[in-house]
């Protein structure tokens, strides 16, 4: 009986990958406030205002785009090793991962919760 290949090495991919995205916003974010751009402030869970300030070449938008990617990067590749490891067949590591990406789920609900 054959099994189906999951792509090698995805979840290393999207880890670096996110981890240089994330980096560039920054690094960018970093060097627009250093050349004294404007910069408007505001909260993290405002993603219209962060995509809009983005636009504008805004210092803070540019942070914290970076800190988006930063923080759900490790949740893209929780959820690749889970394919992965699906496509390869190992049922208990797919309950597992699984469990990790609920637990952060509930642990994200819970502290958006207490923010407000």
């Amino acid at each position: 009986m054959t099994r189906a290949r999951a792509p090698r090495h995805l979840t290393q991919r999207v880890l670096h990958g996110g981890t240089l995205v994330g980096g560039v916003c920054l690094a960018l974010g970093l060097a627009l406030e250093v050349a004294g751009r404007p910069s408007v402030t505001g909260s993290l869970l405002d993603l219209p205002a962060i995509m809009s300030g983005v636009l504008r070449l805004d210092p803070w938008a540019w942070c914290a785009l970076g800190v988006w990617v930063v923080i759900v990067t490790p949740v893209l590749a929780l959820v690749t090793t889970a394919l992965e490891f699906r496509g390869i067949g190992d049922r208990g590591a797919v309950v597992a991962t699984t469990v990790v990406l609920a637990l952060l789920a509930a642990s994200l609900v819970v502290g958006m919760a207490r923010a407000t």
